[in-house]
C-alpha cells in the first residue's frame, strides 16, 4: 500500500531543493553564468540563455512536485540531475576540478565524485517516487502540513549534509583561508 505521507515527502523534499537551488541562482546570476561557462561545454555565446534556461527548469520543477502528476516533476527533476551529472563527469574525466558546480549558488564547492554520489542518490530517489503507484487517496489537510514539514526537515538535513562533503573535498590549507 502506498502511504500519501511518504509520497508528499519526498515530493516537498525535491519542492525545497529545486527551489532553493532556483533562487539562488537567481540571486547571485552572475557567478552562476561563470559556473556554466566554467564547464566548457559549449560556445560562450550560449552560456547566459543556458543559465536562464537551466533556472526556468529548475522552477518548473519545484513548481511540478505541488501541481502537476507526479510523473511529469519527477522526469523533468530526473531530466536535469541527470544533465548536470553528466557535465560534472565530463569535467571530472577531463580533470577540471577547481570551478565552481553552480549547484546551490556561489560557493568554493569544487568537483569531486562525491557530487555525482549526491546525484546518483536523488536521481534513485526520484526513480522510485515515479515507480511508486499514486497513492491511493489524497491526504488530509494535516497530513500535508506533516508531509511540508518532513519534507523540508529532510531538506535542512540534505543541505548539512551537502556541506559536509563540500568541505570533505577542499584541500586543507583552502580552508584554511576561507576563514582567514
Amino acid at each position: 500500500m502506498n502511504n500519501p505521507i511518504l509520497q508528499n515527502t519526498i515530493e516537498y523534499f525535491f519542492f525545497d531543493l529545486f527551489l532553493y537551488s532556483a533562487i539562488q541562482k537567481m540571486l547571485h546570476f552572475s557567478p552562476f553564468t561563470r559556473s556554466v561557462e566554467g564547464y566548457q561545454l559549449l560556445p560562450r555565446y550560449l552560456v547566459v540563455p543556458l543559465s536562464i534556461l537551466i533556472l526556468l527548469f529548475e522552477m518548473g520543477a519545484a513548481g511540478s512536485f505541488l501541481f502537476i502528476p507526479k510523473q511529469a516533476g519527477v522526469s523533468l527533476a530526473l531530466g536535469l540531475l541527470i544533465s548536470f551529472s553528466l557535465a560534472v563527469l565530463v569535467n571530472l574525466l577531463r580533470g577540471h576540478k577547481t570551478i565552481d558546480c553552480g549547484c546551490f549558488g556561489p560557493s568554493t564547492e569544487a568537483y569531486s565524485w562525491m557530487i555525482l554520489a549526491r546525484n546518483f542518490i536523488l536521481c534513485s530517489i526520484l526513480v522510485l517516487l515515479y515507480l511508486l503507484p499514486l497513492a491511493p487517496r489524497f491526504p488530509t489537510f494535516w497530513e500535508r502540513i506533516f508531509s511540508f514539514w518532513m519534507g523540508t526537515v529532510f531538506f535542512i538535513i540534505f543541505s548539512g549534509w551537502n556541506q559536509i562533503i563540500t568541505n570533505a573535498a577542499q584541500p586543507l590549507l583552502k580552508k584554511k583561508m576561507l576563514y582567514d
